[in-house]
């Protein structure tokens, strides 16, 4: 029996290295389109600073530093892309399990009554002769299909491409989840710094009013210019409910993403400080992308999961065979039960004959499925070098407006202290200082935003760029877990880091 075991298994082994694809499955590599070399700005940013893991480090910020890690703790959104993770792994352990022949053990038992002959009588019909038969059994059985046109390796590879596409959409949910919370900690700092400056602003005004008052009270200023600076005091004041409530809506904001129930969680102290901006980044050529980009990792994998899926469709249509093996003892008295022994070894050929078009068309739709991941990952690429090229020309047009501001402020102030010399020697009239000071305080408000602006498009580019590697990972332990993909696979299957 051990000779016949060992047969079996033979067979086995030999099938599975003569098994073959009917189907050459194609793996996309890049968007088929004619790309430029490099972007915008590349030569310039050749001895640029290296993007780092954790981007939003390169602002020197250690709150921010500490907000990200809280928000990599407790945000829900990426728990949920890890429970994502899970079952895309759950799924490629089930999809894999046909890779391997299948062992039941199966055990039992039966007593049966037999009444060998019948009687009549007065009484009625009553059993003349009874006797009790016992049966048991202990039965092993392996099954195990062939897998002689890699249908069952293709549906496996496929699972397998589709956990790593998962890994990448973790990886895109961090990515997203950094950049919204910089967005957000960026804007709360300058919501903060506005109210700051408008309240300084107010009490400028305050000072401006009781001197005008001060004047008019010895006759060097008429009621008209009492008038006009109190309106430019309320307009002023106008200001502050319409900034703190962006701020509270902000912070409202950013404790959702951290998990918070309100605002007042917030393990941050605000003050207003916007960080400078840090050196200008190295930029990567466009092929790069797709090494850094999760997202267009992601699309690249489901476009090459969706050809798996197209190679198990073909091979569906193809003749399946099985081998089942079963080894039994059974008897009708439990002491002698592993007396008598019964083997068995079968084959069974399963071969699609009619079934009105179903796996036709099932390879039709595969097809059409693989052309359209394609098509959409080619689009995706494209809107990846559009994004690149979005954030380099907000940066340098940004950049340019807060230097353009700060000149301009410059002069503002020179023009406000030349009017008020102007008035004070009665040379023009107050409506000048007023026109000097609502210019002056409206170029400083919007200093504020446009250096926040500036600060969120470098944030868009680090983001644009892939925020230079990987940011979630998975342990060790979890790893192991998961099945790896076929031997010819070059593309690993989970990226390095920490989780949170």
């Amino acid at each position: 029996m051990r000779k016949h075991i060992w047969s079996v298994f033979a067979v086995m082994l030999s099938m599975v290295f003569l098994g073959c694809s009917p189907y050459a499955v194609k793996t996309p590599t890049r968007a088929d389109r004619q790309l430029s070399e490099s972007f915008i700005g590349f030569r310039e940013s050749e001895n640029g600073a290296d993007v780092d893991r954790e981007w939003w480090k390169a602002f020197g910020d250690p709150q921010l530093n500490s907000l990200m890690h809280e928000a990599f703790s407790e945000n829900l959104s990426l728990q949920s892309a890890f429970e994502r993770l899970a079952q895309a792994r759950a799924r490629a352990m089930i999809a894999g399990a046909e890779q391997y022949p299948s062992v039941a053990l199966q055990s039992g038992g039966s007593r049966a009554r037999i009444d060998t002959q019948i009687g009549v009588s007065q009484s009625g019909v009553q059993p003349v002769g009874v006797r009790y038969q016992n049966d048991f059994f202990v039965r092993s059985g392996i099954s195990y299909e062939l897998d002689l046109w890699e249908r069952i390796a293709s549906s496996r590879n496929a699972a397998v491409l589709r956990t790593e596409a998962t890994v990448a959409d973790l990886d895109q949910a961090a990515l997203v989840l950094s950049g919204t919370t910089t967005e957000l900690w960026f804007a709360a700092q300058e919501k903060q710094a506005l109210l700051n400056l408008i309240r300084d602003q107010i009490d400028v005004s305050r000072t401006f009013l009781e001197l005008i008052e001060l004047r008019f009270s010895v006759g060097k200023a008429t009621a008209l210019d009492v008038l006009q600076q109190r309106s430019q005091l309320a307009s002023i004041e106008a200001e502050e409910p319409r900034v703190l409530e962006e701020f509270e809506v902000t912070l409202n904001q950013l404790a959702a993403v951290l998990a918070l129930p309100s605002r007042e969680k917030l393990p941050v102290k605000i003050q207003g400080e916007l960080p400078e901006l840090p050196p200008f980044p190295k930029l990567i050529s466009p092929a790069e992308l797709l090494v850094t980009r999760p997202d267009l990792k992601s699309a690249l994998l489901d476009a090459e999961a969706t050809e798996s899926d197209v190679a198990a469709a073909v091979a569906e249509r193809f003749p399946q065979l099985a081998l089942t093996f079963d080894y039994s003892f059974s008897t009708t008295d439990i002491a002698d039960l592993f007396l008598t022994k019964v083997g068995s070894l079968g084959g069974d050929i399963l071969l699609p004959l009619v079934d009105g078009g179903r796996r036709r068309g099932q390879v039709r739709l595969q097809k059409a499925l693989s052309r359209e991941k394609l098509l959409a990952f080619q689009q995706k690429y494209l809107s990846a070098l559009q994004e690149v090229e979005d954030a380099l020309s907000q940066e340098k047009n940004r950049s340019e407006r807060v230097v353009r501001l700060s000149e301009q402020l410059e002069l503002s102030r020179k023009t406000l202290n030349e009017s008020r010399s102007r008035y004070a020697t009665g040379l023009t009239d107050y409506l000048d200082v007023i026109v000097a000071v609502q210019s002056l305080q409206q170029l400083e408000r919007t200093l504020v935003s446009e250096k926040r602006n500036l600060l969120i498009a470098r944030a868009r580019l680090y983001r644009a760029l892939g925020g230079g590697g990987a940011l979630v990972s998975e342990s060790e332990e979890n790893e192991q877990e998961t099945p790896s993909r076929s031997a010819n696979s070059d593309v690993p299957l989970f990226e390095s880091g920490v989780r949170s």
